[in-house]
């Protein structure tokens, strides 16, 4: 055997763990999914804290800042609800339906 399947010398196989591939190629793990989702969360939290807006304002930035991060797990291949891959989401109301389309018409495949 080689590459990622290869035994490490006079051990067994390597476990392989669950990821996903971005357009871009990265790998990315739920685990560094949600480390990057924390490192946004800190920051919006610091930049709302310095705006002057007013709450209908600030709820706009935060709902748009929440459909970004769904995107961003969708294309890493997580469900942002669950943080199961797509594949495994059993979400009643999905994010993303299983078509692949959204309610607003959009192919978010």
């Amino acid at each position: 055997m080689c590459g990622a399947d290869a035994a490490p010398a006079g051990g067994s196989p390597l476990i392989r763990r669950p990821v996903s591939r971005s357009f871009w190629g990265m790998v990315k793990t739920i685990f560094e999914l949600l480390s990057d989702y924390h490192k946004s969360l800190e920051n919006m939290k610091s930049w709302l804290g310095d705006l002057p807006l007013d709450d209908v304002e600030r709820v706009g930035l935060v709902d748009a800042w929440q459909e970004e991060m769904k995107d961003y797990f969708r294309r890493h291949g997580f469900c942002f609800a669950c943080n199961k891959p797509l594949s495994r989401c059993s979400c009643e109301e999905p994010l993303y339906p299983a078509s692949g389309t959204a309610d607003d018409g959009i192919n978010h495949s």
